[in-house]
């Protein structure tokens, strides 16, 4: 069954099918499929800063990725 988004490229078949076809003419940069690969990997979303907000909201879930290891200063002082 055909899904409703590829439908509504078109009034008929041959221009749904030359208009899916215009979506993959040009390549995608090494450097963005990277940016991808690594967000599905952990988890994250890619996209501009209003996107990001709307995931978050959406989801509320934390959608930029922290800082690696223990925060600054969480090491108690000695006594």
């Amino acid at each position: 069954t055909p899904h409703p988004e590829y439908m509504m490229l078109g009034a008929d078949s041959k221009e749904r099918c030359n208009k899916y076809r215009a979506l993959f003419e040009h390549d995608i940069y090494e450097k963005e499929i990277k940016l991808i690969r690594d967000a599905t990997n952990k988890g994250m979303v890619v996209g501009n800063d209003r996107f990001l907000k709307e995931i978050e909201v959406l989801t509320g879930r934390r959608v930029k990725e922290k800082k690696r290891g223990r925060p600054v200063g969480w090491r108690k002082p000695e006594v």
